[in-house]
């Protein structure tokens, strides 16, 4: 608190206690946006957010709240509408998981980053089958699909018999129902059969079912161990271990890197993947640096 001297003032008022507005040296706001540039060029945003989240609301530091967009998309929250870097709202789920992976493979977040990779298997499989079918705006049925685009699913590698079998179950296409001549099908996207064949005999695209070939089984079941497990130095050497050999990570622990990762993303309209994470720095760098 401060208390201002009321015989000074004119006319004389008496003396009165105000909350005190602290408003940082510029040097601070300096050593802050360079400790910021410093742990986002490590992947940690939220570290960074951490670093500077005391500065928010303060007058002159508006800057923090690119700060903080960063560290929303890292926590998979909802951005403010108000929020203008394109790359963390990108239309492909894709592109922003593929972002996700590189940051926490530079942050050295190794479960994370497993948990990322197979999100982008994932994220890529319904960005291209998102171009053909539609999902049901009924909130009961928010697993029922409709084909709006190419033909429906058919034949004895798709569309599922119901007999319970193995092969029937690594059938992705299951029909629920018709209604007014329009067919709704349950789509499975697991493991085991499912998005292999999703990627191969529907969306017919190599470089999809080529990344599904890479995420093996054991790949897959990274996740669940990084999960569920306690994370120890050796299930992490396991882990990257594993990545590397399917030539998900490069042996530096990049994502963005590599040709399997590189296609799809071009598949799906990126025309300079390896870019993503170096653009993204890029432009935070120059707003906070551009701030007098």
């Amino acid at each position: 608190m401060e208390v201002a001297d009321g015989a000074k003032a004119n006319p004389r008022t008496r003396d009165y206690a105000v909350q005190r507005r602290r408003t940082p040296e510029p040097a601070v706001s300096y050593r802050a946006r360079r400790h910021v540039l410093d742990l986002l060029e490590k992947g940690s945003l939220l570290g960074a957010w951490g670093a500077v989240s005391h500065l928010k609301g303060v007058p002159g530091q508006e800057w923090t709240q690119v700060v903080e967009w960063l560290a929303q998309f890292a926590s998979s929250l909802p951005l403010p509408k108000d929020c203008d870097l394109a790359i963390l709202s990108h239309q492909r789920m894709a592109v922003r998981a593929a972002l996700r992976v590189e940051l926490a493979l530079r942050a050295g977040d190794i479960p994370r980053a497993v948990h990322s990779t197979v999100a982008f298997f994932e994220a890529a499989l319904w960005d291209k089958l998102g171009e053909r079918i539609e999902r049901s705006s009924d909130p009961k049925k928010r697993r029922f699909f409709q084909v709006k685009s190419g033909v429906a699913p058919a034949g004895d590698k798709l569309l599922r018999k119901g007999d319970g079998s193995d092969e029937d179950r690594k059938r992705p296409f299951e029909l629920k129902e018709t209604v007014d001549g329009v067919a709704w099908y349950w789509v499975y996207d697991s493991d085991g059969g499912p998005a292999a064949r999703l990627a191969k005999h529907y969306l017919m695209s190599n470089n999809l079912e080529a990344l599904a070939q890479a995420m093996s089984q054991d790949v897959r079941a990274l996740r669940n161990d990084v999960a569920h497990d306690e994370p120890t130095p050796e299930l992490m050497n396991v882990a990257r271990t594993r990545m590397q050999t399917a030539q998900l990570w490069s042996h530096n622990d990049t994502f963005l890197s590599q040709p399997l990762v590189q296609d799809v993303l071009k598949d799906l309209g990126e025309q300079c993947p390896d870019q993503l994470c170096i653009n993204l720095v890029s432009t935070v760098r120059e707003r906070l640096l551009a701030i007098p």
